[in-house]
């Protein structure tokens, strides 16, 4: 409850449906309001439009002036934009070149720069379907300058790392790359992508410990694949919960 009002949010990011939403309603006045984002972070919120939006009926409804628009918010600034410019390589020779202009991250790429939005710390969206599922997520050596930048499976270093530019696993876990997904959880849709990242095997990111007898631990979860066909597992079993591979991004 949210004073008089009923609230609620919906982030559907972490299983990959790409939209968010967010919903209020004045159950005394009699009156809501909802906004949807076909983006997973869209510049402007959800939630910043409908509690304004609910200021302004609320407002009205009671004849008084109406709230003064809320202050511009750009969402491309970034105060530290020059900590993440440079070249970095991945193992295969592809590049990734970012320069910083004028508070600004940009990807240069053939078909022009892609402005970069800040999530979190060293964590940025952008509009290119490349990055399109994990975003960018910058890596910071011990000495505290960035070094790496990962999105997903693909994996990038500049001229300051220092570590392995090259790592092996087991041939074996071939069979268990992919996305699985699961309605079995509060009737809802989660998915969850497994891939190899320099060495580790991870869930989403989040690497996983081999166990002897074959099987994977995440925290206090045991992972576990099995049914295979074609040469790959088509299920995981995170704790209790079964999910199945889909042959989706």
């Amino acid at each position: 409850m949210c004073g008089r009002s009923f609230c609620g949010f919906i982030d559907r990011s972490r299983t990959g449906a790409g939209y968010t939403a967010c919903m209020e309603n004045d159950v005394t006045r009699g009156f809501g309001v909802i906004a949807m984002s076909n983006l997973i972070e869209a510049p402007l919120h959800p939630c910043a439009i409908v509690l304004y939006a609910i200021k302004v009926l609320q407002a009205q409804g009671a004849g008084q002036p109406l709230p003064p628009l809320p202050p511009a918010v750009d969402r491309s600034a970034i105060a530290n934009a020059g900590d993440y410019a440079g070249t970095y390589s991945a193992a295969d020779g592809s590049q990734l070149r970012f320069t910083a202009q004028n508070a600004h991250l940009l990807l240069q790429s053939a078909d022009g720069a892609h402005m970069l939005y800040r999530r979190g710390e060293g964590t940025f969206w952008m509009d290119d379907p490349r990055f399109a599922i994990y975003g960018l997520t910058f890596v910071r050596n011990r000495a505290g300058r960035v070094d790496q930048v990962v999105s997903g499976p693909q994996w990038f270093a500049n001229g300051a790392y220092a570590g392995a530019r090259t790592f092996t696993y087991p041939r074996s876990w071939n069979a268990l790359l992919g996305r699985y997904d699961s309605d079995e959880q509060f009737g809802t849709t989660s998915a969850t992508r497994v891939f190899e990242l320099k060495g580790h095997l991870t869930l989403d990111g989040t690497p996983v410990e081999p166990r002897p007898e074959g099987s994977f631990a995440l925290g206090s979860s045991v992972i576990r694949f099995d049914m295979p066909a074609g040469g790959r597992m088509q299920r995981l079993w995170y704790g209790g919960l079964p999910l199945y591979r889909i042959d989706l991004p």
